[in-house]
């Protein structure tokens, strides 16, 4: 199939959409050889204990730390249904047990179904998500949580709590919050415990496009950050890394010729097809083969909670043809919901990539705010919501 036909009108046979669709249930793990049996929490704890930092094992390398304008970073603004119907689940005094331990675990498949190709790893007071079909492809990489930070951020609940988080992306001098000191110790922390400590970091400003940078080289990777929305790179020991909070991460990793890149795909960027023309582009500039990728779909907002205008469902329904299997519950008003990693997923399919080869973790930004930031939930445009890092790289 030509490589064009992945983005725009292309295929119509749909492809199911994996969410948990607003549904967080009580969970229970199975840790350290089964220790440890933790279950059914619905409480919540107000603190999280910073007072050690991870021990430093190289010298963490970056650039510009100024380079995630959440002023672009504008999801569409509309109100979140009733949050009083959210189940809450503390993971937070899942940390409080597993604190000083590293080790990784599992959800149930009763929980979260749909997340058998991840895992939870844990780093000390850190968690992130390993897509584990990627690691065993030889490349490195992460979804990063809000536990095991130290920005002090408030949530989404009412009470005005702040919790010692992990947000890795920084706030424009226009809409402070965070402090560069947090950020560059929150990343610090990341890079240590997916094991990259002196690997260069390359972020974007991103801006909602279809731009793709290509890192060329290890010294190409430590330039300043640049506008774009997509990176990727076939050079060894960098990690490339995108910000999201509500956006879909989207990774993807050659085994045959060990490209890689790391997706920001929003429903701008997915509506001008960044994960195809991503694909496109590592074909014409790495080779790449359909067959041989592999991708990974981080958290990003489910079907349930994103509400688009009009006008967004009727540009997708100008662009593709099998629009309207994304779309659900629409409105007499014209407003309706989205399926953003339902879309990817077919550009994904549209240009060759096996579907076996695409895991998506199904976890959703707002249904589980306890685990990640979310710039609707949390009301991003009146409040600062901290930012999730994906990152993928390879030895």
């Amino acid at each position: 199939m030509p490589v064009e036909r992945c983005y725009g009108r292309g295929r119509t046979d749909g492809f199911p959409g994996c969410f948990l669709g607003g549904k967080a249930s009580g969970i229970t793990f199975d840790l350290v050889s089964g220790l440890f049996a933790i279950s059914s929490f619905t409480g919540r704890e107000n603190t999280i204990d910073e007072s050690r930092s991870v021990p430093r094992d190289g010298a963490f390398h970056t650039r510009d730390f100024d380079d995630v304008y959440t002023d672009s970073d504008n999801h569409w603004e509309m109100e979140v249904g009733s949050r009083k119907s959210e189940v809450r689940t503390n993971f937070f005094a899942v940390i409080k047990v597993l604190r000083r331990c590293n080790s990784d675990f599992r959800f149930p498949a009763s929980d979260f179904p749909f997340m058998s190709d991840f895992i939870f790893r844990q780093h000390h007071d850190l968690q992130y998500i390993v897509c584990e079909p990627l690691e065993r492809d030889g490349f490195k990489n992460a979804f990063s949580t809000r536990i095991g930070g130290v920005s002090p951020l408030s949530d989404a609940r009412s009470d005005g709590h702040h919790d010692q988080v992990l947000s890795l992306g920084n706030f424009t001098k226009t809409r402070p919050g965070d402090q560069r000191e947090f950020v560059l110790e929150n990343r610090r922390r990341f890079v240590a415990a997916v094991g990259a400590s002196v690997w260069p970091l390359v972020t974007a400003k991103q801006i909602h496009s279809a731009d793709i940078r290509s890192v060329q080289s290890y010294d190409d990777a430590t330039r300043q950050a640049e506008t774009c929305d997509a990176l990727m790179a076939q050079t060894p020991r960098i990690l490339l890394a995108i910000q999201t909070a509500d956006c879909l991460p989207v990774l993807i990793v050659d085994e045959r010729t060990k490209a890689f890149a790391a997706i920001h795909a929003g429903w701008r960027g997915t509506l001008a097809g960044i994960v195809a023309r991503t694909v496109e582009r590592m074909q014409r500039e790495y080779d790449s083969r359909p067959d041989d990728l592999r991708s990974a779909l981080g958290p990003g907002i489910s079907t349930g909670h994103f509400e688009v205008g009009p006008e967004v469902l009727a540009a997708f329904r100008c662009d593709y043809d099998y629009a309207d299997e994304l779309i659900e519950n629409e409105h007499a008003n014209g407003k309706g919901h989205l399926n953003i990693n339902q879309a990817n997923t077919r550009q994904l399919q549209d240009c060759g990539v096996p579907a076996e080869r695409i895991h998506d973790s199904g976890l959703c930004t707002v249904a589980r705010n306890d685990l990640f930031f979310s710039h609707r939930y949390e009301r991003g445009h009146e409040h600062h919501v901290g930012r999730l890092m994906s990152v993928v790289g390879i030895e």
